[in-house]
């Protein structure tokens, strides 16, 4: 349950209540010091009798009262004045009355409706969750609650005080005031700090205005001065004599303390008195002084009051500096006198009265579950009344058998189940529907009221033969208290386990406690309280003071092979490690947090565990046998122990010199990701604040908040901490720094239909545990030994003095004492052990026996306190000597702080087992101690997570009080028995089968098998490993590297560009380059071939591909041209070579880098909010469309500046073009459009690292149904959305109106900047089009020297594309190129293709265009394949130049294709007109270019492999697969063709022809014989016309069955075609 996790640490040693005074610093964290002492601090002379003990706990309000007398009856007759303890003891001034009392021990559960508002602000908020009871609380709560008991065991009023009025109410004032139900000063007690709740708003309260221009900032003084706590609590403060530092609250700062000097003389003594009226004080913040008035300084403070400022209200506590010279929180400010009247005085030790807040906390838990729908609008589901929650509480206790002892878990169900009941309507309604206001409706059940109450309570209790009594009492607690002191003087209460006092007095307000009266059930209860340092420290009390020696004196009376196997990785533990991965990744991909992995070159690791040895040894095998300090490149192959110890840090004392050194570490390599490993995290959940009160005794406490919770470790942007433990409930409070979406949960066994665990293997933990207790096996696994609890039971009694722990030790070590001598020979002995410890002794015996090689059982003995494991080890292995045992089994005493210590027998036996020859060699582990038949004494509070070895049999856990444990810590107990099972195996026999122990795979709390990794270690050492293969994927990137096509089919020619050293073309030479029409981009390894110029044929063509390709002018060296091997659509993707890349830093990226240089640049930056952009149309019409065209433009409003609009906000006119002549190198003068598609993850679009952090102009062009999802992604980018009509179009669409919107651009901004006087020849010309998957740009650099000798050396770097674009805008004569372009990138790059530094060829994937020079060429906007070719040959038949820079290249990242190939083959992306084909929901026009690639082989036949006789291509390049060869030709008059005239052309393609091609221009061109004819036009009456108009009939012949056309349907537009066959 929640509470037994809200605890804040462990208590205080002290006695002295106002010593402790907590400080709420803005982190939410408790932090405490002491403060100084005050009253007589001369030494005693004789100790109390009565001594108060405060154990704080986990949550403040209910009070335990428990009180043991611990000396024989007495009669006090005498008054005694008690002495005076300087910070230990508290101060008593009181006349005792005559009281007897048995030697008895009672509880009392103290439950004060007052006390709860003011512990609920008071609670700390802490940063870890904590599974100890026992814990901090407030200062206040101590004092006043010593205050309230002193007052109510002393007073001889009927009608005590309230609850902590004495720290508001003055001494003066009289208790009668109270009778008449209204309180003196009621409202100062209401607006303290955790006051309770007003019933009417108090009197308003106007300030005075503050001067004028003063600061009024809350936490700042008039003068501007900050007076916060926390701000100058380093600061030295000048205080002057008689003056002390105290800190004021402010309504409107509630969380912070505001610093004031003030006259002490004004303030009250140590015990509520003696202040001055009036005020004297100074602000230490502007030095002002002489303030006499109280009202004049809090205005001056700014404290902002609702009410009569009075310094009783707002001034709190007193400031002390603490070791290190700070200033915090000191006591309370007691304005209020204390300790009125005589109350009945309790003689005994009031060391023994604990307080424990149990009751409470569980009260306060069952109204916020009321609460919690509230907060949904549900005003009607009132919270169980605190009437109800008592009555529930008594039929609770009455159903109680005398052995048990109540738990808050079964209380809070109750109360849960109560309220649900009585609210299942309006639960209903609230789970199914939205909320909404409902009018309240009458309760279904009466409820109980106040008066009601005690009767009810009685009637409950009537039926339980008195083990709950009740006592109902008119005025005060205190009378009901001294009745029951009376009834059990009388020993009236001997049969009675609880007493419930209910006091109904004055109001409706219920009073009430709960006194805990049975021995067994007080013992229980007060032993729960204690810390395990605690625990541990009483029980060592017991045995040092020789307080066991009487229950030693009792029990004297009762008596004269195994190999370590190979590290693997179980599919369970490589699930667990994807998960993480993945989860990593996602956080890095979030734009809320700074995680930019991209930014990581490697990955380093610390694995920080409990300060257990054993686990320590345990950590470093796996971490040595995992290889992953090899394979993360930590370490090399022969690597030492030291080496492998820096990865592992143990939390104890000597933890933070490492930690430090680790945090060093990661700041001096910000390119390493270092993960924080915290395995079993559950351990030490204490915040750090605790430190500050324990580290002179613990310093471990808090060690793990401190060291983890560091703010270095929080701000570092290259830590990731891992928590890992097997108790995420642990971690998971209201205040934990874990989000839950942080949280990967172990996988079931079977995921996704794959079987996760071991083949024949199940698991066997905790819930096969529960379930084997309920299904009636003949041996159930877990086993009650009655015999031993009863024996324990009355040993209780017998002994009352001492620990319940001491007595189960003692009793359990008797019984297996007992038991080795009944197993040696002495069968008496059976009568004093039990069943099941008899039984566990034999197997333990006689296991070596049964295996030829000695192997035998481990029995675990699990005694948590170490003394008393130190004293278990005596007497056992004493007892092991006597019978002559010692080399049947070993006894070994393991201590988180120590290693493993064995015999000599015993290590030669392990080693022989294990085949370990060194001389030095000891185990370290517990798993290292497979086979060795032994008994493992396995001391510490918690286990640290030690492996245990598939020989462990038994878990002896009869010394864990399981009523004391939450769940973490039981779960952990009984965890240590789990184990991987064979699945095949019976499961009646558990544990204790032969068959199955020698096959188990054991799995102990740090869940590892075959002593290695299986569980929870693998798994995070595994997402180490796969954790670095990712940041090395993630730095470097898959490029295509192939090498250039058809390299040796270049035409021979007498011009070469032979000045190599040019660094930008010479325009006269470079305009004598032949044209190079071959291809040689790799992704066109199956594009038709492309013929160009040749010589005059000398005879007929023949069919051996060499001799035609030397026929036609090429040089042949070769058959490496392509090769060959014709490949399917879907390989074309996979079969492409690539490189893996480091990425530089000039790379573009996609939309998973983050770092902090770009985050602006992408738009995740503050001033630029995903919603600040605009949309804006942008017409222009376009004759060959037919219509006007418009587009969209999207422009973040960071991006507006590349705009011009007609007004701030208003129509968008044109993108700004800058001018030729400029020579700034701050910025790119083109603008880079990128069209895209499906890539909006993927695609390269953040050029803000390539551009070097250069000014440029960057457009996305996407369409319209991909809008929201770029824009999403994207935010801070430009984009250009295409018409709807493009939705289905492909990238030539894409290209087309990229080119012509450009084209306008640049006639508005001639048109507008020559108004500004700047002709329009100046205005810059190009823009960008590049691919999305451009990555990285490189330079070839030439070593000159070697140029004159033609024999030169290169070499190739990267560089930003910002250098190539600068470069290339530099040319001179620029304007006269149409299209520039570079290399695509290739490792097997030969020095022939850099030599010469430029190139007359085709331009592929980032390309720069002159859109004036191009004007009239346009892109095919209908094209969805090889549109850059056919744009180039375009380009090239109008006269414009094509310029490639050879020494420049592009680097395309491999991307996976956006589109799914289609499932039908492309010979059926055709059919007969008017068919019953099935149709397709596909563009026309991609459908024929994929059945041309593909088929075209049935449409020209003489075509294939028959590269002398080419397809003649008219005014477009299609392609026709790699085994046909095409002639391209212009029809545009004045274009550059090849000649012709002495080509034989196999077929002849017609694809939209227009008029510029006439039946004269076809005459000119001659075929083959049987050549073949191919028309596609747009529709069949096009057809029709096309055929008459070009006179094709008169050498072509046709027939009905040649008409085709694609197979889509008729409202796509289908494309038609006419074959015919040459006359």
């Amino acid at each position: 349950m929640r509470f037994v996790h809200a605890a804040a640490g462990k208590r205080q040693g002290c006695r002295l209540m106002r010593v402790i005074s907590p400080v709420r610093p803005l982190a939410g964290v408790l932090y405490f010091t002491k403060a100084k002492t005050y009253g007589n601090n001369s030494p005693s002379t004789h100790s109390p009798d009565c001594e108060l003990q405060w154990l704080p706990s986990k949550a403040e309000g209910a009070l335990v009262l428990n009180v043991i007398v611990r000396r024989p009856p007495q009669l006090w007759t005498s008054s005694l004045q008690a002495s005076s303890y300087m910070g230990r003891r508290t101060r008593f001034q009181a006349k005792y009355r005559t009281f007897m009392f048995e030697k008895t021990r009672f509880n009392c559960w103290w439950l004060d409706r007052q006390i709860a508002p003011l512990l609920k602000t008071a609670s700390p908020l802490l940063e870890m969750g904590n599974s100890y009871a026992g814990q901090l609380k407030t200062t206040r709560f101590e004092e006043v609650l010593h205050n309230s008991i002193e007052a109510s065991l002393r007073s001889n009023s009927l009608v005590p005080r309230p609850v902590f009025s004495q720290l508001y109410l003055e001494a003066e004032q009289q208790l009668s005031a109270l009778e008449g139900g209204s309180r003196v000063d009621n409202e100062e007690e209401e607006e303290g700090e955790g006051g309770l709740e007003q019933s009417c708003p108090p009197n308003p309260y106007q300030m005075h205005p503050p001067p004028e221009g003063c600061c009024t900032t809350d936490g700042f003084c008039q003068a501007g001065k900050d007076l916060r706590l926390v701000s100058i609590s380093s600061e030295p403060i000048d205080v002057p004599a008689g003056f002390l530092l105290v800190g004021a609250k402010s309504p409107s700062l509630p969380d912070h303390l505001l610093v004031c000097a003030v006259d002490k003389r004004f303030l009250p003594d140590d015990d509520g008195h003696n202040a001055l009226l009036g005020f004297s004080g100074n602000c230490v913040g502007c030095g002002k002084k002489g303030f006499c008035y109280f009202t004049e300084f809090s205005s001056h403070m700014n404290l902002k009051v609702t009410t009569q400022p009075k310094k009783q209200k707002h001034l709190k506590y007193y400031l002390i500096r603490n070791a290190q010279g700070a200033l915090t929180k000191g006591p309370l400010i007691c304005w209020k006198g204390s300790g009125h009247g005589h109350f009945p005085y309790l003689c005994g030790n009031l060391n023994d009265v604990v307080v424990s807040p149990l009751l409470y906390t569980c009260y306060q838990n069952s109204q916020s579950v009321s609460r919690a729908y509230a907060q949904y609008g549900a005003s009607t589901m009132q919270p169980i009344s605190e009437e109800m929650q008592l009555l529930l509480t008594v039929y609770y206790l009455v159903q109680l058998a005398a052995d048990q002892v109540p738990l808050m878990e079964d209380l809070e169900q109750i109360f849960l189940r109560s309220w649900r009941e009585s609210h299942l309507t309006e639960i209903r309604q609230y789970q199914q529907v939205p909320p909404q206001p409902v009018p309240p409706a009458p309760g279904a059940v009466a409820p109980v009221t106040s008066a009601q109450l005690p009767w009810l309570a009685g009637l409950a209790a009537s039926s339980c033969n008195d083990s709950v009594h009740i006592i109902e009492c008119t005025y005060s607690l205190a009378e009901g208290l001294s009745e029951m002191f009376r009834l059990l003087i009388e020993g009236k209460l001997a049969k009675t386990n609880y007493v419930v006092i209910i006091c109904a007095c004055r109001s409706a307000a219920i009073d009430s406690c709960i006194a805990v009266t049975g021995k067994y059930q007080a013992r229980i209860l007060s032993e729960s309280l204690l810390t395990p340092a605690e625990y541990q420290k009483e029980v060592n009390y017991e045995l040092v003071t020789g307080k066991v020696d009487s229950l030693g004196a009792f029990f004297s009376t009762l008596c004269p092979g195994y190999h370590l196997e190979p590290h693997r990785i179980w599919p369970f533990q490589l699930a667990v490690a994807q998960k993480l991965l993945s989860h990593v990744c996602s956080i890095a991909d979030s734009s809320t947090q700074n995680l930019d992995l991209g930014s990581f070159e490697k990955v380093d690791f610390l694995i920080c565990i409990p300060p257990s040895e054993v686990t320590y040894q345990q950590t470093l095998f796996h971490v040595w046998h995992s290889g992953v300090l090899l394979e993360l490149g930590l370490e090399k192959e022969h690597m030492t122990k030291q080496r492998v110890e820096q990865y592992v840090l143990k939390l104890d004392a000597e933890a933070q010199t490492k930690f430090k050194a680790f945090l060093q570490n990661s700041f001096q390599n910000p390119h390493t990701l270092f993960v924080l490993i915290h395995d079993h995290a559950h351990w030490d959940l204490v915040s750090s604040a605790v430190h500050d009160l324990y580290s002179q005794s613990d310093p471990s406490v808090g060690l793990v908040d401190r060291l983890l919770n560091c703010k270095e470790v929080k701000e570092a942007p290259n830590i990731v901490t891992l928590h890992v433990t097997s108790f995420p409930y642990a971690l998971q409070t209201q205040h934990t720094l874990i989000s839950p979406y942080n949280e990967i949960h172990w996988p079931a066994s079977y995921s996704n239909g794959v079987d996760l665990y071991p083949e024949n293997k199940k698991y066997f933990g905790l819930s096969e545990f529960i379930e084997s207790t309920l299904s009636g096996h003949s041996l159930p696994l877990l086993r009650y030994d009655s015999s031993f609890e009863a024996m324990v039971t009355a040993l209780g009694k017998r002994f009352p003095r001492l620990h319940s722990a001491v007595i189960r030790t003692f009793v359990l070590v008797q019984h297996y004492t007992a038991a080795m001598m009944a197993v040696s020979g002495l069968s008496q002995m059976k009568n004093y052990t039990s069943v099941e410890t008899l039984e566990i002794t034999q197997n333990l015996i006689n296991s070596p026996k049964q295996c030829p090689c000695g192997h035998g059982l481990m029995v675990l003995l699990r005694v948590p306190c170490s003394p008393l494991a130190a004293v278990a080890y005596e007497r056992l292995a004493h007892v092991r000597a006597q019978l002559a045992l010692e080399e049947h089994f070993e006894i070994i005493l393991g201590n988180p702080s120590s290693g493993i210590t064995i015999g000599k027998h015993f290590l030669k036996q392990l080693k022989m087992w294990q085949k370990i020859e060194a001389a030095e060699w000891r185990p370290r582990t517990y798993l290292e101690l497979e086979g060795l038949p032994c008994i493992l004494i396995f001391s510490g509070m918690d286990p640290h997570g030690e492996s245990l070895p598939r020989s462990l049999r038994y878990c002896d856990l009869r010394l864990i009080n399981s009523s004391c444990l939450v769940r973490t810590a039981l779960e952990q107990e009984l965890g240590l028995a789990a184990y991987f099972v064979s699945s095949e195996a019976p499961l009646e026999k558990g544990a204790r089968s032969e068959a199955l122990e020698s096959d188990a795979e054991k799995l102990s709390s740090t869940d590892n098998e075959d002593e290695e990794l299986i569980g929870k270690t693998g798994a995070y050492l595994q997402f180490l490993s796969i954790l670095s293969r990712m940041l090395i994927r993630l730095t470097e990137v898959d490029v295509y590297d192939e090498e250039e096509i058809n390299i040796n089919l270049r035409e021979e020619s007498d011009w070469h560009y032979l000045q190599l050293s040019d660094p930008w073309p010479d325009l006269e030479l470079f305009k004598k380059l032949p044209f190079d029409y071959i291809i040689h981009d790799p992704k066109y390894e199956d594009a038709s071939l492309i013929c160009s110029h040749h010589q005059s044929i000398k005879n007929e063509g023949t069919a051996n591909f060499h001799s035609i390709m030397t026929l036609l002018g090429f040089r042949v060296t070769g058959s490496k041209h392509r090769t060959g091997t014709h490949r399917k659509p879907e390989d074309l993707y996979v079969r492409r070579q690539t490189a893996r890349m480091r990425l530089s830093k000039y790379a573009a990226y996609n939309t998973y880098h983050h770092c902090e240089q770009c985050h602006q640049y992408m738009g995740f930056h503050p001033r630029y909010q995903l919603y600040e952009s605009t949309l804006h149309a942008f017409a222009f019409s376009y004759s060959m469309l037919g219509e006007e065209i418009q587009l969209h433009f999207i422009i973040p409003k960071s991006k507006e500046h590349h705009f011009v609009f007609s007004q701030p906000g208003g129509q968008l006119e044109s993108m700004r073009l800058p001018l030729v002549t400029d020579k700034s190198h701050e910025y790119i003068k083109s603008p880079t459009f990128t069209p895209t598609t499906g890539r909006h993850e993927h695609g390269l679009f953040n050029l803000y690292h390539a551009m070097d952090g250069a000014s440029h102009l960057h457009v996305l062009v996407v369409k319209e149904y991909e809008m929201a999802i770029y824009k999403k992604y994207w935010p801070n980018h430009i984009m250009l959305v295409l018409p709807s009509i493009f939705n289905s179009a492909g990238v030539g669409a894409a290209h087309f109106l990229i080119k012509e919107l450009s084209y306008h651009n640049l006639e508005l901004e001639r048109n507008r900047q020559e108004e500004l006087g700047i002709k329009p020849q100046d205005i810059w010309p190009f823009i960008v089009i590049s691919d999305d998957s451009c990555v990285m740009w490189n330079v070839v650099d030439v070593d000159g020297a070697g140029e004159r000798s033609r024999e030169f050396s290169w070499s190739e770097r990267n560089v930003s594309l910002k250098h190539i674009m600068q470069h290339i805008e530099a040319s001179p004569n620029i304007t006269h190129y149409a299209l520039i372009g570079m290399r695509k990138w290739s490792s097997k790059t030969g020095s022939h293709e850099v030599r010469e530094p430029f190139s007359r060829c085709h331009v592929h994937d980032f390309v720069i265009l002159n859109v004036d020079l191009t004007q009239n060429v346009q892109y095919n906007q209908n094209r969805f394949m090889c549109d850059d070719v056919d744009f180039n040959l375009r380009v090239h038949s109008a006269g414009l130049l094509l310029c490639r820079f050879n020494r420049f290249s592009v680097m395309k990242k491999q991307i996976a294709v956006s589109d799914s190939p289609m499932a039908i083959v492309p010979a059926q992306y055709i059919c007969a007109p008017d068919s019953k084909h099935t149709l397709l929901a596909a563009p026309a026009q991609l459908l024929l270019e994929k059945f041309l690639q593909h088929h075209s082989h049935r449409f020209f036949p003489l075509s294939l492999r028959n590269h002398g006789h080419p397809v003649l291509s008219v005014d477009g390049y299609l392609n026709l697969g790699s085994q046909i060869s095409v002639c391209y030709v212009s029809s545009r008059p004045h274009s550059l063709n090849i000649s012709c005239s002495d080509f034989l052309f196999s077929g002849l393609l017609l694809y939209l022809c227009d008029s510029f091609v006439g039946a004269g221009f076809l005459k000119k061109f001659h075929f083959l014989k049987g050549a073949t004819l191919c028309v596609i036009c747009q529709d069949r009456n096009s057809l029709r016309q096309t055929v008459v108009r070009l006179e094709l009939e008169d050498e072509w012949q046709f027939r009905l069955r040649d008409e085709f056309q694609t197979a889509n349907a008729k409202e796509d537009r289908p494309l038609f075609f006419l074959t015919g066959r040459h006359i």
